[in-house]
């Protein structure tokens, strides 16, 4: 009869070894949480601004919410503009904006009124896109056009 001296891990070993891989785990997790957050803090997208008026208007006319998107910040992936009146009306603009460019959109609209309208960054992270919900820009007084 062969005899093999095995010898195991002790228990007190094993635990800190499972301490360390989890301690390491999260490590990893939250560094890629905080690469995302990090980017969003960098985001400074708004509606352009000639002198102190916004180039943000409702256009009775043809039901349509016009604006000129700005962006001071890092590349973003797109947005989207929320309209708030007597009906919602939501759309996704999935254009990249570059620092320091700017980019025309209108919203058609199905109410009769907006009161509200705002403005919702998107960056890639990884292959897909995700909500910048820390840099949302809102406006109260949409002035006709």
């Amino acid at each position: 009869m062969v005899r093999l001296n095995k010898r195991g891990v002790s228990p007190l070993i094993a635990t800190v070894l499972l301490i360390a891989f989890a301690v390491s785990l999260g490590a990893v997790i939250m560094n890629l949480g905080a690469n995302l957050s990090s980017k969003c803090s960098a985001v400074d997208l708004d509606f352009h601004k000639v002198g102190e008026t916004s180039r943000l208007c409702y256009d009775k006319d043809s039901s349509t919410l016009r604006f000129t998107i700005s962006n001071r910040g890092v590349k973003v992936d797109g947005y989207k503009v929320i309209a708030v009146g007597d009906q919602s009306d939501v759309e996704e603009f999935f254009v990249t904006l570059g620092e320091f460019e700017k980019e025309p959109g209108q919203l058609p609209i199905t109410g009769t009124s907006v009161q509200d309208v705002s403005l919702v960054p998107y960056l890639s992270e990884s292959g897909s896109i995700r909500v910048c919900s820390q840099k949302v820009v809102e406006y109260t007084n949409v002035v006709p056009c």
